[in-house]
């Protein structure tokens, strides 16, 4: 943020002000993810949170990018202690290897004020074969708000997310999507006041 280096008066405004922070883009694959992330939710505050993860960590054969893969899922576990102010979350491009390990944290997550949700599915883990094949995300079961859905990812069938609240979404909208899958978010969904699927 700019701001931080104006001058050290400027400075202690931004920091101060937990608005400034209420929209946080974080690269999960940096060493330094971490840390600015904790500081980034700590000024927060209590402020709605707005939150899109992208260039997730996966599996490396040299050992300092293993650290960074253990590292992606300890910024996720800092995230979730803020989870009841996130109000948008945006996954980008998530690893099958991520996505597993999401699912193993269901149990102890919970987002109360989450209204949007959009999970992008990594190129290489969309070209395995139908999606329906692959694990649940389970993580967003408990979000008594969450309306609206985006799903991402070439042959990303809505059956991937089976565990939503899909009795309380009323939008749905599935990228580089087909028709089979139209028909699966309307079985899923009974309460849909919009349903959009695009194939770009």
């Amino acid at each position: 943020m700019l701001l931080l280096h104006v001058c050290r008066i400027w400075r202690g405004i931004a920091v101060g002000t937990p608005s400034l922070w209420t929209r946080m883009n974080t690269r999960m694959d940096s060493a330094h993810s971490h840390d600015m992330a904790q500081a980034w939710l700590t000024r927060a505050k209590e402020c709605p949170l707005s939150i899109r993860l992208y260039r997730w960590a996966v599996d490396k054969e040299d050992a300092e990018k293993d650290v960074r893969a253990i590292s992606t899922m300890s910024i996720f576990q800092t995230i979730l202690v803020h989870a009841h102010n996130i109000t948008s979350l945006q996954l980008s491009a998530v690893p099958a290897k991520c996505l597993h390990e999401l699912d193993q944290l269901a149990d102890s997550c919970n987002f109360p004020s989450l209204e949007k949700l959009e999970i992008g599915v990594g190129k290489k883990e969309a070209n395995w074969g139908p999606m329906r094949d692959k694990p649940c995300v389970q993580l967003f079961i408990n979000a008594p708000l969450l309306r609206g859905v985006i799903l991402v990812g070439c042959n990303a069938s809505p059956v991937f997310l089976g565990s939503l609240p899909w009795h309380q979404l009323t939008k749905y909208i599935g990228t580089r999507a087909y028709l089979d899958d139209c028909m699966d978010a309307w079985r899923l969904g009974l309460n849909f006041v919009e349903c959009t699927l695009s194939t770009d």
